[in-house]
């Protein structure tokens, strides 16, 4: 899926039928915790040159 060559890479049907795409199709009940919840509303407001350092 990650693959760079097209030639070599997954088509999209091949990826739609990718068992981490199939398996369950349920998402987890769990809830984000706060302190991750926290720290993607921080990388979301952070300017483009931060976010690419962090990178």
């Amino acid at each position: 899926m990650l693959d760079q060559n097209p030639k070599t890479r997954l088509t999209a049907h091949e990826v739609l039928r990718h068992p981490w795409i199939v398996d369950d199709n349920i998402a987890p009940d769990k809830p984000i915790d706060s302190a991750v919840l926290s720290r993607l509303k921080q990388f979301s407001a952070m300017n483009k040159l931060k976010k690419m350092a962090l990178r």
